[in-house]
C-alpha cells in the first residue's frame, strides 16, 4: 500500500510538471531558453533532418563569397561560370544508354530549384560527398536547353 502511494505521487509529480512547462505561452522557448536562432536551426537539423525555424542555408550566414543564387541562373548566358550553395532536395542516377552514369541533382536555395548534371568525371573527384551530403557548394557551368530550360553542369562539389 505503501509502495502505491509513492508511485501515485510520483506520477501527480510528473503530471504537475509537465503541466507548469505546457502552460508557457511559448513551450520551445521554455524548454530551449538560452538557444539563439542559429543554434535552434543546428538542432532542429541534427534531429530532425531539417530546420523548421528557417532555410538551412540560413546558417551560412554570409560565409561563402561569390554565391550566385537559382533565381538568377535565367539572366546568365549558356557556358557562363556560376558557385552555388544549394540544399539537396532529391539525388537521381537514371540508366544511361551507354552505361556510364550521370547523377542529377535536384536542389534549392530559397529562391528557386536548379537541376545540378554530374558526369563521371567529377562524380571520381566528389565521390564521397554525392547523396550523402544536403547542403552542397556547386561550381559549375550554365546551360541551356531552350529559352526557359536550363541545368547547371557541375565541375566541382563540395559539402558545405
Amino acid at each position: 500500500m505503501l509502495k502505491s502511494k509513492k508511485r501515485r505521487s510520483q506520477s501527480e509529480q510528473n503530471k504537475m510538471l509537465l503541466l507548469d512547462v505546457a502552460s508557457e505561452e511559448n513551450l520551445t522557448d521554455a524548454l530551449f531558453p538560452a538557444m539563439d536562432a542559429k543554434l535552434r536551426q543546428h538542432w532542429e537539423l541534427g534531429l530532425l533532418g531539417l530546420t523548421l525555424s528557417g532555410h538551412p542555408l540560413d546558417l551560412l550566414d554570409g560565409q561563402v563569397k561569390g554565391i550566385t543564387k537559382i533565381k538568377d541562373l535565367k539572366e546568365l548566358p549558356a557556358n557562363h561560370g556560376v558557385k552555388l550553395a544549394v540544399w539537396v532536395m532529391r539525388y537521381q542516377s537514371p540508366p544511361t544508354w551507354n552505361g556510364n552514369r550521370v547523377v542529377y541533382i535536384c536542389a534549392e536555395d530559397g529562391t528557386g530549384i536548379a537541376d545540378i548534371t554530374v558526369f563521371p568525371d567529377v562524380q571520381e573527384r566528389s565521390g564521397e560527398v554525392l547523396f550523402q551530403a544536403r547542403l552542397l557548394l556547386v561550381e559549375g557551368t550554365v546551360q541551356r536547353r531552350g529559352p526557359q530550360a536550363l541545368s547547371v553542369v557541375a565541375n566541382r562539389i563540395a559539402e558545405l
